[in-house]
């Protein structure tokens, strides 16, 4: 089971809540991440296409993409599971 563990409110919650216009507790998740300022809080909640990383980059993301045309040129059914590291 997944244990949680919020850290102390943090007097940043407040501005950056306001600043964004978010919930006060997804402000204090992103200050959990270390995520304190209005720059650094807005290119993680809206980032600019530029600055993300290349797909190429994900590991497998090659030979998944080779199993998907095959599938689809086989006429097969898909099922795409996406996870969150």
């Amino acid at each position: 089971m997944k244990s949680w563990k919020v850290r102390e409110e943090s007097p940043k919650i407040y501005s950056l809540s306001e600043e964004l216009g978010l919930s006060l507790i997804v402000a204090q998740l992103l200050i959990n991440r270390g995520i304190d300022d209005f720059s650094l809080a807005k290119d993680f909640l809206y980032p600019e296409s530029s600055s993300l990383s290349s797909p190429s980059c994900i590991p497998g993301v090659e030979e998944a993409c080779i199993r998907i045309r095959k599938a689809i040129e086989n006429k097969e059914r898909l099922l795409l599971l996406v996870t969150m590291m």
